[in-house]
């Protein structure tokens, strides 16, 4: 540590320097990085929809990559799903599966179609 700041421990060091980090911003108007502690009103104002404008933006890329995944897994377990309502729907034709009071083959076939798309996946 220069400058005059010899006397100054580590723990001050490092509180000083995260103050300067969060008082850091990105001012759009003037292409650059400053100090919001000096910036004016105007200045914080334009600064603050920049960072709003891009994390709007951020998360409707987000979501529609989500979307578009929730599409694939549609497709991709679709089949399966056909399969465990038909299994539901049917169980006297699969012999041994007929439903009983505690619902132990809906949580069967569940399971089974839980690792079935586990295994898609891997």
């Amino acid at each position: 540590m220069a400058m005059g700041h010899e006397n100054e421990s580590l723990d001050e060091f490092v509180e000083a320097h995260k103050t300067c980090l969060n008082d850091l911003m990105y001012f759009p108007t003037r292409n650059a990085y400053g100090l919001s502690s000096v910036a004016g009103t105007v200045e914080k104002l334009a600064a603050l929809q920049n960072e709003f404008e891009n994390v709007k933006r951020k998360m409707d890329d987000d979501n529609k990559k989500a979307q578009r995944l929730e599409k694939k897994i549609d497709v991709l377990t679709h089949g399966y799903k056909v399969g465990i309502s038909h299994l539901l729907m049917n169980p006297i034709i699969y012999g041994g599966l007929e439903s009983s009071e505690d619902g132990w083959c809906r949580e069967h076939a569940y399971s089974v179609f839980r690792v079935s798309v586990l295994f898609l996946f891997l």
